[in-house]
């Protein structure tokens, strides 16, 4: 897609989508803007591909005509704000985010990590998004579906929490003073079959993410119970 006048003309140039490319989610979603001036010299500079397909789209239909290329940049930043506004608008719709979380999914997205830290550090001053409330969900909810501090813990920190949030989450729902109590329930209504059953519970509630000494009391106290039945 291109458009041109007496004196320049500008295009998108899409990336090839191959396995690589789709298969990676590191991978930048990036197109090229290439602008020829009457004198042969070439300008190319990259936009997400989002921005570009609209860009092309507003200029097919007749929408958005360039004379110059500074009209042309400024319509792009323009787009680039006004589309990752509405990203942000339509993810915190459908559930609560890290801030870590929202930049990854957008730089992954081809967007310029200075507008994506610009627009996010806006969304934290007026509360859109808040860590700590963020944490505090999910530990909530990771609790109840029967996960230790550990792991939720190290989901956090997967999710770029600082471990100062994370501490104030835990402590906030008590996490330290429930652990064996929740442990012993998910185990509760669990069989275990194998030759050393003692290891197998300790290796199941270690998995979920308790520390092994309550794994140990837990499975003390489940062998406990089978040889009092």
């Amino acid at each position: 897609m291109c458009t041109d006048n007496t004196t320049w003309k500008w295009s998108v140039e899409f990336p090839k989508l191959t396995c690589d490319t789709l298969n990676t989610r590191s991978a930048k979603k990036r197109a090229n803007i290439i602008v020829s001036q009457p004198n042969g010299a070439e300008v190319k500079f990259s936009v997400p591909v989002a921005v570009g397909r609209k860009l092309c789209t507003l200029t097919r239909n007749k929408q958005c005509l360039f004379s110059s290329e500074e009209e042309l940049r400024t319509k792009i930043d323009v787009l680039s704000r006004n589309m990752l506004h509405q990203l942000l608008e339509t993810a915190l719709n459908k559930r609560d985010y890290s801030y870590f979380e929202l930049k990854e999914k957008f730089i992954r997205l081809g967007y310029s990590n200075s507008l994506v830290q610009e627009i996010l550090s806006h969304a934290q001053e007026v509360g859109l998004i808040d860590d700590l409330r963020f944490s505090r969900i999910f530990v909530q909810q990771k609790h109840a579906s029967g996960w230790g501090p550990k792991k939720i813990s190290l989901e956090l920190r997967r999710r770029g929490i600082d471990s100062s949030i994370i501490d104030q989450a835990c402590a906030a729902y008590g996490l330290e003073e429930d652990e064996f109590q929740t442990a012993w329930r998910i185990c509760q209504h669990k069989v275990f079959h194998a030759r050393d059953p003692y290891a197998q519970i300790v290796r199941f509630v270690c998995s979920k993410g308790f520390s092994p000494s309550v794994a140990y009391k837990v499975a003390k106290r489940l062998l406990s119970c089978d040889k009092d039945e």
